[in-house]
């Protein structure tokens, strides 16, 4: 994977993109709250149908594009729709059952949806798969109101192009719907985007594809273990023991790869606001001289710091709880927390990789977890 990339999104695109998305989830959240899934059956023709500008679905469709485009769908993909805003029309595949009875099919409709969100309640996807509604229709009803649950991409043409860009391979065998969650495992697998929204990684992809640019799925874990490793045959080179071992390791963890994740994973210190680069430390939760090989290798296993907190997590002044909450060791007076900048409020983001390390850290750094 492509670190420039990553880092000019970083610089230049996500502050706009979180932005973005703030103001797309207000109008998200608007909607739910004017229709409510259990309010949907009682929806009239003129409320649901697009030909009226103020429908559920002339809403769904335009008012929420920010959120994730349907591109230049069809009014059939509702189900039903009103032709030249008079004429109730039906899709073929609700033609195809009910013929030409109207009240029937919007009502069949209706039920659809609402079993289709009950189903994404349930994280049935064999149902979702196996549901009349449209493709794309089904996407927008999830992306709405399970925001979360899968990448907000509606048209299936557009996540091909993201399987594409991201140099990951699209399985045509399978509904757009398990193409969706591979896309988003695959993202919550890659330390660079786990701590990223859906939403924001959807912007990444679209910028990508906006400005023709491709990144190939593991290049970087793969240049990051090839560092990593000749940063220790060096170092065992050296001869060193004990503080200056732990030094100079410090000193070249900071000039790789591994920073270099941690930077884009975080931005910034854990803690504080600190984001000059040169001022950043990637720090190992479980020391460098405690882990193996595959320990040492893993972005779980860091988190970025500013000096001052850098070297209170390494003594074991503070470390962090499940939750992310800061725990600060008693040692600390009121007069050094407040010159170290530590509060008892503060908190970091974790995954679940950071909460295994911590524990390890808690016990054995920090001595709280006997």
């Amino acid at each position: 994977m492509s670190i420039k990339e990553i880092q000019l999104f970083k610089e230049f695109e996500y502050d706009k993109a979180v932005k973005w998305h703030k103001n797309a989830e207000k109008l998200r959240r608007k909607f739910v709250e004017d229709y409510p899934i259990e309010s949907i059956v009682e929806l009239s023709l003129f409320d649901y149908a697009i030909g009226n500008k103020v429908s559920f679905c002339q809403r769904i469709k335009y008012e929420l594009k920010d959120m994730a485009s349907m591109g230049n769908t069809y009014p059939s993909i509702f189900g039903i729709y009103l032709n030249n805003g008079i004429t109730a029309t039906l899709s073929k595949t609700y033609k195809k059952i009910y013929s030409d009875d109207v009240e029937e099919t919007f009502l069949a409709i209706k039920k659809d949806i609402i079993k289709l969100l009950d189903y994404a309640k349930k994280g049935d996807y064999t149902a979702i798969v196996n549901s009349r509604l449209h493709k794309p229709f089904k996407s927008r009803l999830i992306i709405t109101y399970f925001p979360g649950m899968i990448i907000p991409v509606v048209t299936e043409t557009s996540l091909k192009s993201y399987f594409e860009i991201l140099g990951l391979t699209y399985d045509a065998k399978k509904d757009v719907i398990y193409n969706n969650i591979t896309l988003r495992d695959w993202k919550n697998s890659v330390p660079e985007f786990s701590s990223w929204s859906n939403e924001v990684f959807m912007s990444f992809c679209e910028w990508l594809k906006k400005n023709n640019k491709k990144i190939e799925g593991y290049k970087l874990e793969d240049e990051y273990y090839k560092n990593a490793k000749e940063v220790e045959d060096k170092i065992e080179k050296l001869n060193l023991q004990g503080m200056d071992k732990e030094a100079v390791v410090k000193i070249r963890v900071n000039q790789g790869v591994f920073k270099e994740q941690l930077l884009c994973r975080y931005s910034h210190c854990c803690l504080c606001n600190v984001t000059k680069k040169d001022f950043l430390i990637a720090s190992h939760i479980k020391p460098w001289k405690d882990s193996d090989e595959n320990e040492r290798l893993d972005i779980d296993n860091g988190l970025l710091l500013c000096p001052n907190h850098d070297k209170a997590f390494d003594r074991g002044y503070i470390s962090f709880d499940d939750n992310g909450l800061i725990i600060i060791s008693d040692e600390l007076d009121d007069t050094n927390r407040v010159f170290l900048n530590l509060r008892q409020d503060m908190s970091i983001k974790l995954t679940d990789g950071n909460r295994e390390y911590l524990k390890y850290h808690r016990k054995n750094i920090m001595m709280l977890d006997r």
